[in-house]
């Protein structure tokens, strides 16, 4: 087992840009960045904190667009959405499988 910072750091998944702020490419909070997209025009979500409020939002960084959504809302949609899909019977020994593989 090692610490997530290190993972993070030696993966390149942290990077310091020229201003000195941190980008990290991984939030536990936000996991559905960049694989949801923009409503309005298309385009891969990302996500933010409001430090002060402790909350989560995601957003569209499209210039002119600028959609901002509370990501506990969106997460709870995404959840909803999954509940209509189902497995065949069939296939689940073979869905088992690639899952272990993944994970």
């Amino acid at each position: 087992m090692i610490f997530r910072e290190l993972f993070l750091r030696v993966n390149g998944l942290q990077q310091e840009n020229e201003h000195g702020y941190t980008q990290v490419k991984e939030e536990e909070h936000l996991p559905l960045r960049h694989h949801i997209k923009c409503g309005t025009c298309g385009k891969p979500l990302t996500g933010y904190i409001v430090r002060k409020k402790e909350l989560f939002y995601y957003n569209c960084n499209k210039i002119g667009c600028r959609l901002n959504r509370n990501a506990s809302k969106m997460q709870n949609l995404y959840q909803d959405l999954l509940k209509h899909y189902q497995v065949t019977p069939v296939l689940l020994p073979q869905v088992q499988e690639a899952m272990e593989q993944v994970f």
